[in-house]
């Protein structure tokens, strides 16, 4: 016990040592993977834990682990899908995969062997020195349409040792604080920009970069080309009081895909007015922004940048402004 933690949480710890135990005489039932064998003891890759229960099941099932007098991990057809049941601990997830890369692959490949074969992750993170998954990182993925996706990687943080009493405290945090190298495998061949820093790596399943301890690397990906949006009507010379309109005209290909503008106006100083500045975003190729022009506003040439967040490509107008 830490004398430190909250009196619910002592109750609970206790709960858990007298509900717990090993997993014992449990078997995988089949080879699962190169690194998990037929045979091979559960308690070294996982342990039962304070909901786990000696579990009979009947009918049409697939064994991962365990036996149809105590099941550890199931699988049953259902529907069109597949319905998995794990009676297994994985509360400590969080520390065994800082603590013990082994054991972490192992986890891994139990969980995806009940999987359907063509249920694939959009990206595996690979750390380019070791050639293994990288540590204590996590992906998302938004959908903006038909061809465009968003791929976003971060640090997994853990929760703080406090958390976890002891168990977490014994481990080096100082992998979350690193710049490792990475190749970010996707599942299929994409044409791929950095939304951070507008690299474009062509078409490819394979961006090597370095991973922020801080930010997220945030990548567009589209299964067909990038084409450029351009400003398609915009005035030279407006007068103080006018209402500028501007058309842009995004990618013409993707006008079933959302896309985000962000505009920025400069005035004649080069000070950037937040107050005109805004976000243009939908679906189809033709976008209005509207300037309307205050009678204190600075008369000179002003600039009008937009930027389209997906691949992060300027474009810029300038009007002139009299009174």
């Amino acid at each position: 016990q830490n004398p430190t933690r909250p009196e619910g949480v002592k109750m609970e710890g206790r709960a858990c040592r007298v509900r717990s135990f090993k997993i014992g005489s449990l078997k995988v039932i089949n080879k699962v993977s190169d690194n998990i064998k037929a045979g091979e003891d559960l308690e070294s890759i996982a342990t039962r834990g304070i909901l786990a229960r000696g579990l009979k099941v009947v009918g049409n099932v697939q064994y991962g682990a365990g036996s149809a007098d105590d099941v550890a991990l199931v699988s049953r057809d259902f529907g069109k899908g597949k319905a998995i049941f794990l009676n297994f601990d994985l509360s400590l997830y969080t520390a065994v995969r800082i603590s013990d890369p082994v054991k972490t692959e192992k986890i891994v490949s139990l969980i995806r062997s009940v999987l359907p074969k063509d249920l694939q992750p959009v990206a595996k993170i690979i750390n380019k020195e070791t050639g293994k998954r990288q540590p204590g990182t996590e992906i998302g993925v938004w959908s903006a349409g038909v061809h465009r996706k968003n791929l976003a990687i971060w640090r997994n943080y853990p929760h703080g040792a406090e958390d976890f009493g002891d168990r977490l405290a014994k481990f080096d945090m100082t992998v979350f604080e690193t710049n490792p190298d990475i190749d970010i495998i996707l599942d299929k061949d994409y044409y791929v920009i950095n939304q951070r820093n507008g690299q474009d790596y062509g078409k490819t399943k394979k961006i090597s970069l370095k991973l922020s301890p801080w930010e997220p690397v945030i990548l567009t990906l589209q299964n067909i080309p990038f084409e450029d949006a351009k400003i398609a009507d915009a005035p030279e010379e407006v007068k103080l009081g006018d209402v500028l309109s501007m058309k842009i005209e995004g990618a013409t290909n993707i006008d079933q895909d959302l896309q985000v503008f962000h505009v920025d106006v400069l005035d004649p100083n080069g000070k950037v007015l937040w107050y005109y500045s805004q976000d243009l975003s939908g679906k189809g190729n033709l976008f209005e922004y509207k300037l309307p022009f205050a009678m204190n506003d600075l008369t000179g040439v002003w600039t009008i940048k937009i930027r389209e967040v997906a691949t992060k490509k300027v474009m810029e107008h300038k009007v002139k402004v009299s009174k």
